[in-house]
């Protein structure tokens, strides 16, 4: 299991020094997606509601140069006041802004959770269980590594995804590589209410960390 962690970047220069102030703003981010439930979510938590702020799509950057479109540069241009998205986008949103950024983040309301599933039908499969088993025994090696010395894994990381280096190691404490078992399906889905939205599922750029999906093995 892998928890994700969202956080929200915005600029000092637009007015906001606290969550409140972002009512009346426009906050850069994909709609319909994690993110957007999170900025939902989380500004909701000082009496905001959707009616309050104007959301304004716009796609991922995974390095510089970003392209026009993307929320990093959509900040630079002054085009959004804030953007939430998974990283590294709202990672470099906040390089482009310098002194003026300022993040809001609370780890305790919302995360991603990311984690593996099988069946019962493919565990009575003793071929096809000892290779589950394997795959498990690897991540849970993998995940350790990552815990116990990312700077063996980052540039392996930052050349498969093409993130910049420094980046990469700015938004790590952003991704939390647990390499446990999830109690209990409802401890895993308890943060997550009954018809929020998920990512679309169009093929996007991989996040800097471990491959995010949950797969039936």
């Amino acid at each position: 299991m892998t928890e994700t962690f969202y956080r929200i970047v915005a600029n000092r220069a637009a007015g906001i020094s606290a969550l409140a102030d972002l009512r009346g703003k426009r906050i850069g981010t994909i709609p319909n997606t994690s993110a957007a439930y999170f900025v939902n979510k989380y500004l909701g938590t000082v009496g905001l509601t959707a009616d309050d702020y104007t959301i304004v799509p716009g796609g991922i950057c995974i390095s510089t140069p970003c392209g026009a479109n993307t929320l990093p540069s959509l900040m630079e241009r002054g085009d959004v006041d804030a953007v939430a998205l998974w990283e590294p986008s709202s990672e470099l949103a906040k390089e482009a802004l310098g002194s003026d950024a300022i993040v809001f983040q609370d780890r305790s309301l919302y995360r991603e959770i990311v984690n593996l599933h099988s069946t019962a039908e493919k565990l009575a499969d003793p071929e096809k269980r000892r290779g589950i088993v394997e795959l498990v025994r690897a991540l849970a090696r993998a995940q350790e590594l990552y815990r116990t010395d990312p700077e063996a894994v980052w540039p392996r990381i930052s050349e498969a995804i093409g993130i910049e280096p420094s980046v990469l190691e700015a938004v790590w404490e952003d991704e939390r590589f647990l390499g446990t078992l999830c109690p209990t399906s409802s401890t895993c889905s308890r943060k997550r209410s009954p018809g929020s939205p998920r990512r679309p599922a169009a093929p996007r750029a991989p996040a800097p960390s471990s491959p995010r999906w949950s797969t039936t093995a």
